[in-house]
């Protein structure tokens, strides 16, 4: 197996104090065969003429799915109880070609040919009785409309000009407007943006990664983000998330109040009959 790049932004518990928080809500688990599922606590009523061990006016979240009712009862009869947080560490691994960027460099692929190569790997179809190619989709998705529906590229191959082509041209016009969302606004940015093969610049990282990121710490999640590429794109990708995350990023400037570090140190997964290292 050939070696495989990969590099992390390892996560530390992000400083949020300045961000919008969810509130922290979820209970214990308990084992459910192979899996965890959240338990809230039962609140044990207290004896005849004790004090309530709950503090006075301390707001309790209802059974999921109910309105508050009757004191001590939500709209659906079960009882009210406090709910307390614990989430696990959410470790995300993404293959950043076709996915949070739309270019390749191993490919030599601008945002232009890797969007109409893209797309002709979901968009779906097949050969009609006469042999001849017809669709069975007028929109791209990622499995197929039918149960014997094959992409375009398992047919013909991946086409950096697809949309221009005979076949493609229904998708000419899907094709435009999505590059329209994907150009870059304003002055072209030596860090953010990149130039197509058209003359015009685009967006390196899609912003919904970005997005991603600052949901992500304003839920108050632990997190780390491995990338994995066969390409040469990773020593960049991890500058302009480490740009970004010091607020040089022109749409999102609030980005510099999370607090997570990025490795700019490419790593290297190996793979062997024996072992991977």
């Amino acid at each position: 197996m050939s070696m495989e790049e990969s590099a992390a932004c390892r996560a530390v518990s992000p400083d949020l104090s300045r961000l919008p928080r969810t509130p922290a809500l979820a209970a214990g688990t308990e084992k459910d065969g192979n899996r965890e599922r959240l338990v809230a606590p039962r609140r044990i009523p207290s004896p005849p003429g004790s004090p309530d061990p709950e503090e006075p006016g301390k707001p309790l979240c209802p059974h999921p799915g109910g309105r508050l009712g009757a004191e001590g009862q939500d709209s659906l009869g079960f009882p009210e109880y406090p709910l307390i947080v614990r989430t696990k560490k959410l470790v995300l691994h993404m293959d950043i070609n076709n996915t949070i960027l739309v270019s390749d460099s191993a490919t030599g692929q601008g945002p232009v040919a890797a969007l109409n190569s893209y797309l002709s790997t979901v968009c779906w179809g097949q050969f009609n009785q006469e042999g001849e190619w017809q669709w069975l989709s007028e929109f791209p998705s990622l499995l197929p409309p039918t149960p014997d529906a094959t992409s375009f590229s398992s047919n013909f191959g991946r086409d950096t000009k697809f949309t221009s082509s005979t076949l493609g041209r229904p998708f000419q016009t899907l094709f435009s407007s999505y590059l329209q969302l994907l150009e870059w606004p304003g002055q072209p940015d030596a860090v953010f943006s990149v130039p197509g093969e058209d003359g015009h610049h685009y967006h390196r990282v899609l912003p919904a990664f970005f997005n991603l990121l600052a949901g992500l710490c304003q839920q108050g999640r632990r997190f780390a983000v491995i990338f994995r590429t066969f390409g040469k794109d990773l020593t960049s990708l991890l500058q302009t998330t480490h740009n970004a995350l010091q607020g040089q990023h022109p749409q999102f400037s609030a980005l510099k109040e999370v607090v997570l570090p990025v490795d700019l140190r490419p790593g290297k997964i190996r793979c062997s009959p024996k072992k991977v290292g």
